[in-house]
């Protein structure tokens, strides 16, 4: 997430479920993504019903 970008768009990302990196991070996290991973997040844990 770039401070920029914030201010013209008014938030991060574009929805609410995508993740949101800086540029300087983007690299970083899709290498040690590469070859399978997953990501979870939730905005509300104690809401999850597993």
């Amino acid at each position: 997430m770039e401070p920029r970008n914030v201010r013209e768009r008014g938030s991060a990302g574009l929805s609410e479920g995508c993740m949101v990196f800086s540029y300087k991070d983007r690299d970083a996290v899709v290498d040690l993504l590469k070859g399978g991973a997953l990501i979870f997040a939730v905005k509300d844990f104690a809401r999850l019903q597993v």
